[in-house]
């Protein structure tokens, strides 16, 4: 087993592991630290290479398989029990990844608009999107290339109305965004074998979020027979940052289904 994830910590009471997607870290989820607290022992991580989780000198980066291997790794090590896992974008695929090979280990998960397509293949989007962001790093530089991510991610006019304290954070994680991106990339979506996990989850997604993510999360409703799918109105695909409120009634009508009366 690896180091365990750096992580930020709040609250008593049932487990509430939070993952963070790209051009973020665990400072992200703090309406989730505060909102969340009296409810869940929440703990947010920063995901290898991001924060308090740095990279190891050897490695140049990390697949979404072995993010998932270090989340599995921090439950067992520190005996967590059976968490709620919440991701949002690519965290949602790490998130994802640790329900279909690790079940055990989850009692259930919050997937916040993975990007991942509704077919079991990329499509030729996403190489023309990987071939721009390659070409933009090569020609350009990190900065420009996350600017890049960020409008192709979160939309045109989201990424223009983000304070620019928040947008100058996010670019300059530009070498997590460009190892997320390398590592989605080459992740085989494979959602047809989702079907029959019997690992409850809840889809969300935002009102104002593209179509891209609309039709993936019906079609892991479909696939996943313990599941429900929720919209959040006026959010977009940053919703726990949008809609923190919305976001976390959701996650804790959800992850409350599991947890014993009195716990």
């Amino acid at each position: 087993m690896r180091a365990l994830l750096g992580a930020r910590e709040a609250g008593e009471g049932p487990p509430l592991l939070l993952v963070h997607g790209s051009a973020a870290s665990a400072e992200g989820w703090g309406g989730q630290l505060t909102g969340l607290r009296d409810r869940f022992h929440v703990i947010a991580v920063d995901r290898r290479g991001t924060g308090r989780s740095p990279l190891a000198p050897e490695v140049g980066a990390y697949s979404v398989a072995e993010h998932a291997q270090d989340l599995a790794d921090l439950i067992v090590q520190r005996g967590l029990p059976t968490p709620v896992v919440c991701g949002s974008s690519f965290g949602a695929v790490i998130t994802l990844h640790l329900a279909r090979t690790r079940p055990e280990l989850v009692r259930g998960v919050v997937l916040a608009e993975p990007p991942l397509p509704p077919q079991d293949r990329w499509p030729k989007v996403m190489e023309d999107f990987l071939a721009d962001f390659r070409r933009t790093l090569a020609e350009a530089d990190g900065p420009a290339a996350a600017r890049l991510f960020l409008r192709t991610v979160v939309g045109e006019e989201d990424f223009e109305s983000m304070p620019p304290a928040w947008r100058a954070r996010s670019e300059a994680l530009w070498p997590q965004i460009r190892m997320d991106v390398e590592a989605l990339a080459a992740y085989p979506p494979e959602l047809g074998a989702l079907k029959g996990l019997r690992v409850p989850a809840l889809m969300l997604g935002g009102s104002r979020s593209t179509g891209f993510y609309v039709f993936t999360l019906e079609r892991l409703r479909m696939l996943l027979p313990e599941s429900a799918r929720l919209t959040l109105d006026g959010a977009g695909h940053m919703m726990h940052l949008d809609r923190p409120e919305a976001f976390n009634r959701a996650v804790t009508a959800f992850a409350e289904r599991f947890i014993a009366p009195g716990a």
